[in-house]
C-alpha cells in the first residue's frame, strides 16, 4: 500500500477514536498531471490488440494507459490514474504510538523492490519506503543511481515500534535476505548501489550492526563485506517504485505478493 505525503496532515490534531472528514489536494496525494509522463510511441509488432484505454507495463517498472491510437503511433499516459485529482475521505485515528517507541533505519542489500517486501511482512515494522542514501550527489533519480556514479546504495527505509520488534532482530531479517559476501553485486544485479549495507540513524545502531555482522559471519564461508556506517543523503525513490511487488508490479493487481505479516510465500522479483 502507497503511504499519500499528505496523511500525515489528515490525521493531524485526531485523538484516538477521532474521525473525520478530510479532502486531501492532488500535490499531497498522487500529484498533479505531469505532461512528461505523456509519451508517443511508434506502432510496433505486437501492440494490434492495443484500444484506447488498455493498461500496459513499461520495462521502467511504471504502468501506463493508452489514450490514443494513430496508424503510426500510440500515446501512453504514464501518470497515475488518480493523478491530477483531489481525494475527499472518511478518515478515524485508530491508534498512536509515541514518537521516542519508534526507531528508524536503513538497509541495502541489492535491489530493493524484493528487500522492501521481507520487511513489509516483518512483525513491528509499521512503514516502508524504497529509496538511495550514502552517495554524494543530493536528490539523485533511480536512472542517475543506475548509472553507478552518484555512489549511492538502493536502500529500504524501516520504521518500527522498538517494543515490537528490535534493531537487532530487523539486521537478522537483512543477513537472511541477502548475500553479504559478495560486493556491489546481488545475482545477476551488478553495481555499486546493490551493495550491501546497514546505514544507521544513532551510534547505538552502528554499535549493534556490527556485532551482528561478527555474529552473522558464522554462517557464511568467504569474509562479509557489508558497509555499516551511518545514514547520509537519504533520497526516498519515484513514487512507481514505493512498494512495488506489493502492488504487482507492471503486472497489477493479479500478480500482487502478499505484504502480511509473518507471510512465508516465496518473493518472486520481476521488472
Amino acid at each position: 500500500m502507497q503511504i499519500l505525503k499528505g496523511m500525515d496532515d489528515a490525521v493531524m490534531g485526531l485523538a484516538v477514536g477521532e474521525k473525520r472528514k478530510y479532502r486531501m489536494e492532488a500535490k499531497d496525494a498522487y500529484g498533479e498531471i505531469d505532461p512528461n509522463n505523456i509519451i508517443e510511441i511508434p506502432q510496433q509488432p505486437g501492440t494490434d490488440n492495443l484500444t484506447v484505454g488498455s493498461t500496459v507495463g513499461l520495462s521502467t517498472g511504471d504502468g501506463a494507459t493508452v489514450t490514443k491510437i494513430t496508424d503510426t503511433t500510440i500515446t501512453l499516459d504514464v501518470n497515475h490514474e488518480l493523478a491530477g485529482k483531489a481525494l475527499t475521505f472518511d478518515i478515524e485515528l485508530l491508534s498512536l504510538i509515541a514518537a521516542e517507541k519508534m526507531g528508524k533505519a536503513y538497509f541495502g542489500a541489492g535491489c530493493f523492490w524484493s528487500v522492501e517486501l521481507q520487511f513489509q511482512r516483518t512483525p513491528g515494522v509499521v512503514k516502508t519506503a524504497v529509496g538511495y542514501c550514502n552517495g554524494h550527489k543530493p536528490n539523485p533519480t533511480y536512472e542517475e543511481v543506475c548509472t553507478g556514479t552518484t555512489g549511492h546504495a538502493e536502500v529500504v527505509e524501516v520504521a518500527y515500534i522498538m517494543d515490537e520488534v528490535s534493531f537487532s532482530e530487523l539486521c537478522d531479517v537483512f543477513w537472511t535476505k541477502h548475500d553479504p559476501t559478495t560486493k556491489d553485486r546481488q545475482g545477476n544485479d551488478r553495481g555499486s548501489q546493490y551493495r550491501s549495507g546497514i546505514y544507521c540513524t544513532t551510534p547505538e545502531q552502528k554499535e549493534e550492526a556490527m556485532k551482528s555482522m561478527e555474529k552473522a559471519q558464522a554462517g557464511f564461508k568467504d569474509p562479509i563485506v557489508t558497509e555499516i556506517d551511518e545514514v547520509k543523503l537519504w533520497t526516498s525513490g519515484e513514487d512507481y517504485h514505493q512498494q512495488y511487488l506489493a502492488r504487482g508490479g507492471r503486472y497489477g493487481e493479479l500478480e500482487a505478493q502478499s505484504p502480511k505479516k509473518m507471510c512465508n510465500d516465496p518473493i518472486r522479483c520481476y521488472g
